[in-house]
């Protein structure tokens, strides 16, 4: 069985979740804010449930960033069940090697791997107001734009923020 984790280390659960979710299942199973339940403390002290949170608020708290609507006691987690295979790989590829024909052939062709960023599968079958988190059909995939460099440090940070 499984969580919907998510794919960036610095992101706690709680933000993971009120975020929408995606981890590296979500084309089979859809994003972590699909599988859970929620306890909320409002203004006046109540302890609230999904059904007495009203359905209106349980989908701000999964990626409408709903602060003012309380706090978040508690997630309940949903897991889903792991396929007997899961293959994850890396292709590197540039443009002038045929990187955007992969990436095409790869989106419409292979709708039964379950990779990181591409979007399809399970993803278009969730109507994208279920939760706050759009992406959904007619998204094929996501480029993600990360920057990192290796030292891990103040200095080496100060040498990259102006």
């Amino acid at each position: 069985m499984f969580f919907q984790t998510g794919l960036c280390p610095s992101v706690g659960i709680g933000s993971h979740i009120s975020g929408g979710g995606f981890g590296i299942l979500f084309r089979k199973h859809g994003l972590a804010a699909d599988h859970v339940d929620a306890y909320l403390i409002d203004v006046n002290r109540r302890i609230l449930n999904r059904k007495s949170i009203g359905e209106d608020i349980f989908w701000a708290i999964r990626g409408g960033s709903a602060a003012s609507f309380g706090v978040i006691l508690a997630w309940k987690i949903m897991l889903v069940r792991v396929p007997p295979i899961v293959t994850v790989f890396t292709i590197h590829k540039t443009l002038e090697e045929g990187a955007t024909k992969l990436i095409h052939r790869w989106q419409h062709r292979e709708d039964k791997l379950h990779i990181m960023e591409p979007y399809g599968g399970r993803m278009s079958e969730i109507s994208e107001s279920e939760i706050p988190f759009p992406h959904r059909k007619g998204n094929l995939y996501n480029i993600p734009y990360i920057v990192k460099w290796e030292v891990n440090s103040i200095e080496e940070s100060n040498k990259h923020i102006k």
